[in-house]
């Protein structure tokens, strides 16, 4: 008898069905205007990833049949109905730039969604909206306390936005509010905090405010290197003339305020910035060091530190939209908002604390190759953590809690583990040769032992991979760009001095 592949045979039914999925990237593809998404069987619900649905016009409760649904593209979707995305614990990515209404508790409690693409036009209902942390928040319309708890990197209001009162339990590292009376006043909590853009000083005082104010776009982004991170670095370097050329009478206030400008200016000469990259080149930072990087108003994607040995301090709300951070000698990663960072590789860390790795909501893969401590009560809340890398760990306790991703974890000196694993949505891989187990255990866990390590290929996600590929073509691009340039310039060359000769 021929051998039937049952997933080929779901596949089958599903192209008849208005529905083509691909299994390696885990996309599924729908193209009526309308859909009954119960019908596709629950093997492949669990291997969606992004929802592409370009006839789609209103997005209704079925669409959380997908518990691992990260990225939602819906070109013509006008309605979102009320909870058709709430708590979709993985959701990354909404892109729906028809939308005209966002209707009650349509997008809450989604932790790892960052980048929610709507219409200008988008009205928002009554509470349809909280507890995310978005890089981009456009605001026409809203209803009294459509926020909640929400934490944004920009926000825009327009010149014509219709917004009521709300409960002011949301936050927004910059604000572009072009609005006569200055709305944004009824949205947002510490708004005093926060940057201006595309406003002036005058205007904002006459609400009594005192916020630092830029004339650019919000949406502005400088390519151009900048050499040192403290922006009035001048006026530290004549303090520090003026204190050095008076007597020195022994006082202790002065002799801070002297070790205090002097860290300043060292972190200006040990920082510098482009397109999005921070790079760091100091071993250690003080206290008032971190604030100086605080108070850096350009958006951060990304955090080059090679000999920075501790993370403590960097617990302002801006370091939850930074995407990746390179930190090889890193021993302490003290208490920080790295919520939004996808990758960590740890070589140096030895010792954890309890709940230190904790929210890490996008993290995707960790390498820890010298942690030596046993683990307990970590690694809660990373909801998208799918590769650990932990060969010195011997004990495990309490740990890997709502992590909905696992797929692999390599643990070579493991030996006990207790209360763990609790809510994989898939039955993940575990290589522990020295553990021993019983198979109901094992069940509970939802997990299964191998006896050989996967390959490091298998290790990343495929989507990491082509990300590095677009990399690498950029660069590739680059090369054969300044190539054609320098030829270019040989050839100009060649011909001047031909012309010169004759």
């Amino acid at each position: 008898h021929q051998i039937v592949n049952p997933l080929l045979l779901m596949q089958n039914n599903l192209q008849q069905n208005q529905y083509k999925f691909e299994q390696q990237t885990g996309k599924l593809f729908a193209y009526g205007q309308s859909f009954d998404f119960e019908q596709i069987p629950e093997e492949i619900r669990l291997q969606v990833e992004c929802i592409i649905a370009p006839s789609l016009h209103t997005l209704n409760e079925q669409n959380k049949l997908f518990r691992r649904l990260k990225y939602l593209i819906i070109p013509n979707v006008e309605v979102f109905d009320e909870g058709c995305c709430k708590g979709l614990k993985l959701l990354q990515m909404v892109f729906a730039p028809k939308a005209k209404i966002i209707m009650k508790n349509s997008t809450n409690y989604s932790c790892c969604l960052r980048n929610l693409v709507l219409s200008k036009q988008t009205k928002f209902c009554n509470r349809s909206i909280g507890f995310v942390y978005l890089r981009v928040l456009r605001i026409r319309e809203a209803e009294p306390n459509t926020f909640e708890s929400i934490i944004a990197q920009k926000s825009q209001i327009f010149q014509d936005s219709a917004i009521q009162d709300m409960d002011k339990s949301n936050w927004s590292l910059k604000i572009q509010d072009e609005s006569k009376n200055l709305v944004s006043r009824k949205l947002f909590n510490e708004i005093d905090q926060s940057i201006f853009y595309k406003t002036t000083r005058q205007k904002l005082r006459q609400f009594g405010m005192k916020n630092k104010t830029k004339d650019c776009s919000i949406f502005y982004k400088s390519k151009d290197r900048i050499a040192g991170i403290v922006e009035d670095i001048n006026k530290y370097q004549q303090n520090l003339l003026d204190i050095q050329q008076q007597p020195q009478t022994g006082d202790a206030q002065n002799a801070n305020q002297l070790n205090k400008i002097q860290q300043i200016i060292q972190l200006h000469y040990q920082t510098e910035y482009c397109n999005g990259i921070l790079t760091i080149h100091s071993l250690n930072l003080s206290e008032i060091q971190i604030q100086k990087i605080n108070e850096f108003d350009e958006d951060i994607d990304e955090i080059i530190a090679p000999n920075l040995t501790s993370l403590q301090g960097f617990n302002h709300v801006k370091y939850i939209f930074v995407k990746k951070i390179h930190i090889p000698n890193v021993v302490d990663i003290g208490d920080q908002f790295f919520f939004t960072v996808q990758r960590l590789v740890l070589s140096n860390l030895k010792q954890v604390r309890e709940q230190q790795f904790c929210f890490f909501f996008n993290l995707t893969y960790i390498e820890l190759l010298n942690l030596e401590n046993n683990l307990k009560h970590n690694f809660y809340y990373c909801f998208s953590l799918q590769t650990v890398i932990i060969p010195k760990i011997k004990q495990i306790t309490d740990s890997f809690q709502y992590c909905y991703e696992l797929s692999y974890i390599e643990a070579d000196s493991l030996t006990k583990i207790e209360n763990l694993f609790t809510e994989a949505f898939q039955q993940f891989k575990l290589f522990a040769p020295n553990l021993q187990i019983e198979e109901s255990q094992l069940q509970r866990m939802n997990a299964v032992l191998v006896n050989h390590k996967i390959p490091q290929t298998q290790k990343f996600d495929l989507k990491y991979f082509i990300l590095q590929n677009q990399m690498h073509n950029q660069q590739i691009f680059q090369i054969k760009s300044e190539k054609f340039k320098a030829l270019s310039a040989k050839s100009a060359l060649s011909s001047a001095v031909s012309e010169a000769l004759l």
